[in-house]
């Protein structure tokens, strides 16, 4: 079931929006990285219905040797992308995040909380809550900046 947001926050982010940075910060340390290199690619679509879709790619995979990836090939293809689906509503300040599908499973059924994006023209940033970050285990966030495609 969508959860729309209200028509202010909607007519906002609602569209396709490419991913031009991605800047994780790790909370205890302070220290900041790019996980999906400098150029990452991928999209965040929110829909007027109260969708969302987004998927990051890191800007240095490798392709695999052959057709058809070895299982090694499939595990560091895996490791430089993530995704994520479901419904969205604006509370409070915040976005609530509803997974439907993810490329972590406990996400899936999950509700996660980010802050509403702030649009400036076609530039989109997105900032998280908190997570334990699903590869280091580190408490982190991270700060998205994205490009209005429609």
């Amino acid at each position: 079931m969508a959860w729309p947001v209200s028509a202010q926050d909607a007519s906002k982010i609602v569209g396709v929006w490419k991913v031009v940075d991605i800047t994780r910060k790790e909370i205890a340390s302070g220290k900041t990285d790019k996980p999906y290199g400098e150029k990452p690619g991928g999209y965040y679509i929110f829909t007027a219905g109260g969708h969302f879709f987004w998927n990051f790619v890191a800007d240095n995979r490798k392709p695999p040797d052959g057709p058809a990836p070895s299982d090694m090939e499939r595990v560091e293809l895996f490791k430089t992308l993530s995704f994520g689906t479901g419904t969205y509503k604006s509370e409070g300040g915040k976005l609530l995040l509803r997974y439907d599908s993810s490329w972590i499973q406990s996400w899936t059924g999950a509700e996660r909380s980010i802050s509403i994006p702030e649009v400036s023209g076609k530039t989109m940033t997105l900032s998280s809550a908190t997570f334990k970050h699903p590869i280091s285990g580190v408490d982190a966030m991270t700060t998205n900046a994205y490009e209005r495609v429609e």
